[in-house]
């Protein structure tokens, strides 16, 4: 019976198992074991299991479809009804099952369990892929704040709730839709039973996955994962609670292909049929009749067979199972009663083993057909691309033809453009030399014309300068004149000075000093004029080439006229600091007084506007 999994095994199809991240809710629910055994049975004992991935991808390449089950080497298994009863510690017989009617609950029944306004209700809900709902970290948020407000009823009714969509009823991740609220409120109102819900989801998401040949698994994977380790490994110890069970069984991880290996080795004898946990007086084994056994989950109803899993409640498996493996009825289910106390079995006999074998045959004569139409198909496409292969290549020896041509054409064009580029450059060139050109005749220009109008303002100042040189004249005229009425005036008091002539000849010999020194500043004055317009015409014919040598000499004649006009007033003052006003003759005094006011006159004329 190994040809399920054979095939399995080349045409495995890839499956993304989702593990929820269960950390925060483990060390919330940690500390509330006893009150939630009381009406959740082992949801925060499963909720301390790690599942490997690795496990149930390896598992779902071993699904049978049409048989409901999981085919091996030599038997075939699937989850049961009652294996999740034990195994969620949730009784059957003590709660109604739950039965999903597409009714979703209102928002304001969401908004009172939250204990929030409709308001901030309408602002935090979201929908995605069509499925209304709100954010995990929306509700993780408002566990904090009830803990932190120590609200311990709507803190415990949170957690329920958001145990219920991570664990449960996983569609979307880190999301909860309104079918798992729809679901917490049927247990916490009605108090229903969701087993038969969550043991529907896995079989329909198994189908749906099969089907599709890849997928997503989207059902409370812990829980299958649980399944699964219970009946592939023997535990030491005989434990009546399953996740005690699994604990004590120190599973080890193991990669994708240590868990094929371990499910190829897997056999009838090596699997652990009937746990301890699992024992019980009475099973299910058909429906009024009916073989199977109707599921009705949040994805959809679904059934199975319970007759391929009499092995699994420790009875052997005597006859193959009777009618179609796909029918199923909305009818209540039929139990049967069982002796616990005694010995059970859980072989198979040969009927069951004959079936087995024939419906592999089966299986194996459709793959068959199917290998051989595919076979055909391939032949007839082999010939079609043959044929479209032979007609590439016509096609080709014509393409390089034409390529060629085409490549002559290009590289003459590439020719003529490589030669239109260096003409361009060429002339871009030239451009570029001409900007250049007309660049530096504007700069020339201006430096002409700055030149010129510099010229101006030296001709200007020269002009300036001649006329304070011809009023300087002027007032030297006029001071000669003056020296002479002096002279005259001087002869007259002669006379007058006979009594003081010893004072009066040496004040007289000083005044001829100073007199004389006048004249002869009087004619340095005249002589340095001379040189001023003699150097002054020179810098005028040498200031269109050298302007800078001109404005040179021009302020060596300012600072000899400033020399000038400072040797003036220091003999004027010798003279004053000599003379004894009180004794000195009033003609002197008008004299020196002269002297005093022509300077004035000529430093004002000599001072620039």
């Amino acid at each position: 019976m190994g040809t399920k999994y054979q095939l399995g095994a080349k045409l495995g199809y890839p499956i993304q198992i989702r593990t929820p991240d269960l950390h925060a809710i483990r060390s919330i629910s940690s500390c509330l074991k006893g009150t939630f055994e009381k009406i959740h049975g082992n949801l925060v004992q499963i909720l301390e299991i790690v599942t490997q991935p690795e496990a149930l991808e390896a598992l779902v390449q071993y699904y049978d479809s049409p048989a409901r089950c999981f085919t091996f080497t030599d038997f075939q298994m699937a989850p049961t009804l009652e294996e999740y009863e034990r195994l969620l510690g949730l009784p059957l017989a003590e709660s109604v099952s739950y039965f999903h009617q597409d009714q979703t609950p209102s928002w304001g029944t969401i908004a009172r369990l939250l204990k929030v306004l409709g308001e901030e209700m309408t602002r935090v809900k979201r929908n995605r892929n069509g499925s209304e709902g709100l954010p995990r970290v929306y509700l993780e948020k408002r566990l904090d704040l009830f803990r932190v407000w120590e609200d311990w009823p709507a803190f415990m009714d949170t957690l329920r709730l958001l145990i219920y969509e991570i664990l449960l009823f996983p569609q979307l991740e880190d999301y909860e839709d309104l079918i798992a609220v729809g679901e917490f409120l049927a247990m916490e109102n009605r108090g229903e039973n969701p087993t038969m819900a969550v043991l529907a989801d896995t079989y329909y998401s198994l189908n749906q996955c099969d089907e599709q040949r890849r997928g997503v698994l989207r059902c409370c994977t812990p829980l299958l994962y649980l399944w699964l380790t219970a009946h592939l490994f023997q535990c030491k110890h005989r434990m009546a609670c399953p996740v005690e069970d699994f604990k004590w069984s120190w599973i080890l991880p193991m990669t994708k292909e240590e868990w094929v290996r371990k499910l190829d080795e897997a056999s009838e004898k090596s699997i652990r049929w009937y746990p301890l946990w699992n024992e019980r007086e009475h099973v299910i084994i058909q429906c009024e009749g009916y073989p199977n056994v109707l599921l009705l989950g949040t994805q959809g109803a679904i059934n199975y067979n319970p007759e391929l899993m009499v092995r699994q409640e420790g009875y052997p498996i005597i006859t193959p199972p009777r009618g179609s493996l796909d029918t199923f009825r909305t009818t209540r289910a039929e139990s049967v009663k069982g002796a616990t106390k005694k010995l059970r079995s859980c072989g198979a006999f040969p009927e069951y083993r004959h079936w087995a074998e024939e419906r592999e045959t089966l299986e194996v004569e459709k793959l068959k057909v199917s290998l051989d139409k595919t076979k055909a198909e391939r032949a007839h496409w082999k010939r079609k691309l043959e044929e479209v292969l032979e007609e590439i290549h016509h096609e080709k020896h014509l393409n390089i033809d034409i390529t060629k041509k085409a490549q002559a054409e290009h590289d003459a064009q590439l020719r003529i453009g490589s030669c239109l580029k260096a003409a361009d450059k060429e002339m871009c060139a030239r451009r570029a030399e001409c900007d250049q050109v007309a660049k530096e005749k504007e700069r020339l220009e201006k430096i002409l014309l700055d030149s010129q109008r510099r010229e101006d303002e030296q001709r200007e100042q020269f002009r300036q300068l001649q006329e304070k040189i011809h009023l300087l004249e002027e007032e030297l005229a006029r001071a000669n004149l003056s020296n002479e009425h002096l002279k005259e005036q001087g002869r007259k008091s002669l006379l007058e000075l006979v009594k003081t002539r010893t004072k009066a000849e040496k004040d007289e010999a000083q005044l001829k000093e100073t007199i004389q020194g006048l004249r002869e500043a009087v004619e340095g004055w005249k002589r340095r004029c001379q040189d001023i317009a003699d150097n002054a015409q020179e810098q005028v014919n040498v200031a269109t080439t050298e302007t800078s040598f001109w404005k040179d000499r021009f302020f060596k004649l300012a600072w000899l006229t400033n020399q000038a006009l400072k040797d003036i007033p220091r003999s004027l003052r010798a003279v004053e600091g000599m003379a004894d006003f009180m004794k000195m003759p009033r003609e002197i005094m008008s004299f020196l007084g002269l002297c005093r006011g022509l300077y004035d006159q000529i430093k004002a004329r000599v001072a620039l506007p």
